[in-house]
């Protein structure tokens, strides 16, 4: 996961900013944020010099900006006018690669034919790529039932073949990925991804036709310069706590209010987020409190009710409509801490008990960073481990072993919840639970089922430890202007 950055931000000393900074610096109410945002650009423009940009920095620097609303640096301005884009209906796009983004128009994204709704959703283009979602809805849908995936988009693949033509020559698309939702033996929508790959050195700007065999006519869109985000006040009401800025905006809807909240993420967030995106790393609620995890409330301090399909993904954030007038406003939006992962590894020696005995005693526990992991109990069973998958008879003989580890958070910003374990023994399969009180932290109890052995202890490895920054986001959200 790579080591703490977060005091790096603040290493540089401001004697040495100054000397590369033009004489004028606009004034700003944080001045812990103003020298972070200039030492972050400055890195930036340095790296533009040579032909190199670390996105991640600006990303960080980025959740200051929003903060304090800071205009009139032309270098900084001209340096976040170029990796900060708000997409309209996709979200907010922080650039963190030399690419140029930019927006595509849908001028007729929905048509319908023989009870089939089809809609292009959350188009944009990244370099020469154009990227987005086909989403089909209605009672003309087949149904493969719950598990046949694969077989539903074979289906859909041939029932609805799909072109695109860029004014040139038609190309055949073929859906890189699909997903769908059923409930009660129904398809409710099936979706495909789009990625429409031009030519490297080619003009991505111009107007295309997307077509689906089936429909009438053909889907125009056109790819156009991006509305840049110039003034970021435009992006909404904006709390930063640790690097990480939680943005919102309402406006007001005939359904009710519909809530844009967006998180631009420290590097220290942002890491988590990858973890969790490629490596399944598991993120749980603030002291497993999934009720007030995240809400919505009015001014007189109710949780609002969402509206039924009113939630969209949006990149970097989501979309809520809630139930509600121009009345309920003010608006409150609350996030629980995000969660951070470190680096920190320990390694134990668990003893191992003698089969249907159990230790309590002279177990390990290791000290980590943000908190104490302690093991509790061990206990071992001899037993015939089973295979569960219904095709095949094997069976092995297996030691079961139980153990139970508490983790106890150190006091501070940063309070350590979770570990990742694991083992070099043989194991056949693996489960757990687990659950956080004020009064104990985090416990866990974990089963292996370990290939038989007559080992006296086997080595764990304690890697990747999870933890809360611990701080909670309240962004008011005033009741919008009519747009």
């Amino acid at each position: 996961m790579g080591k703490d950055y977060m005091d790096f931000f603040d290493s540089l000393p401001e004697e040495e900013l100054l000397a590369y900074l033009p004489k004028e610096v606009p004034e700003m109410e944080d001045r812990l944020a103003a020298k972070r945002i200039e030492k972050n650009v400055l890195q930036s423009i340095r790296a533009e010099e040579k032909r190199r940009w670390d996105g991640k920095r600006v990303a960080a620097a980025a959740c200051c900006f929003l903060l304090i609303g800071a205009v009139g640096h032309k270098p900084i301005l001209a340096a976040f006018q170029r990796v900060f884009h708000v997409l309209p209906g996709v979200g907010v796009y922080i650039n963190d690669t030399e690419e140029e983004i930019l927006e595509v128009r849908l001028l007729n994204p929905v048509q319908e034919k023989d009870g089939i709704r089809a809609e292009l959703k959350d188009f944009y283009c990244k370099g020469v790529a154009i990227y987005g979602l086909v989403s089909f809805t209605g009672d003309g849908l087949p149904y493969y039932g719950p598990e046949s995936r694969n077989e539903m988009s074979e289906v859909m693949k041939d029932r609805f073949p799909m072109t695109w033509f860029d004014g040139e020559k038609e190309r055949s698309f073929v859906p890189s990925s699909s997903g769908w939702h059923t409930e009660n033996g129904k398809t409710l929508e099936f979706h495909n991804d789009v990625l429409i790959s031009r030519e490297r050195g080619t003009e991505p700007r111009g107007r295309y036709e997307f077509r689906i065999e089936g429909f009438d006519e053909p889907f125009v869109f056109e790819v156009v310069d991006p509305k840049t985000m110039k003034d970021v006040k435009k992006l909404g009401y904006s709390v930063t706590k640790n690097d990480t800025t939680v943005s919102a905006r309402a406006f007001l809807r005939e359904e009710g209010i519909e809530v844009e909240y967006y998180v631009i993420p420290s590097e220290e967030v942002e890491r988590t987020q990858e973890a969790w995106y490629k490596f399944s790393t598991p993120i749980y609620p603030y002291k497993l409190d999934a009720e007030n995890y995240f809400y919505i409330q009015n001014s007189s301090g109710e949780k609002m009710e969402y509206v039924d399909g009113g939630r969209k993904r949006l990149m970097n954030g989501y979309s809520y409509t809630v139930k509600g007038t121009a009345e309920d406003f003010p608006l409150t939006l609350h996030r629980s801490p995000f969660t951070g992962i470190d680096s920190e590894t320990h390694t134990v020696s668990l003893p191992l008990p003698t089969d249907g005995e159990r230790l309590t005693e002279n177990l390990p526990r290791a000290e980590f960073r943000y908190g104490t992991v302690e093991f509790l109990s061990v206990e071992r069973n001899d037993v015939v481990w089973k295979d569960g998958n219904e095709y095949s008879e094997r069976t092995e003989n297996a030691a079961k072993v139980t153990y139970t580890y508490r983790i106890t958070p150190k006091e501070g910003l940063r309070q350590m919840y979770g570990v990742g374990v694991e083992t070099d023994a043989e194991t056949f399969s693996r489960s757990g639970e687990g659950d956080w009180s004020e009064e104990t932290g985090g416990k866990e109890t974990e089963t292996f089922f370990l290939k038989r052995t007559d080992a006296k202890s086997i080595r764990l490895t304690l890697e990747n430890p999870s933890y809360w920054i611990v701080e909670d986001y309240d962004v008011i959200i005033k009741k919008p202007e009519k747009e």
